[in-house]
């Protein structure tokens, strides 16, 4: 099942396994943020996996001369 959101810029489709961002679309122009899978390119959807992908280094990371604990 998916639910939506909006604003007065975006409206978001969340796919409620996993909480997936399935859809981002401005409302201005009806521009689609993201890939909705085309089978002639490739059929599936990635998901946005924020705010890394993997491990970092110790498990932290740094910004802005702080440091910052984020384990996996």
């Amino acid at each position: 099942m998916f639910y939506s959101i909006e604003n007065e810029y975006l409206t978001a489709q969340i796919d409620d396994m996993g909480a997936q961002l399935h859809s981002l679309t401005a409302k201005n122009d009806g521009f689609e943020y993201l890939w909705q899978g085309n089978p002639d390119i490739w059929y599936g959807q990635a998901p946005v996996l924020f705010p890394v992908i993997g491990q970092l280094y110790e498990d932290k990371f740094r910004y802005d001369g702080a440091e910052y604990p984020l384990a996996k």
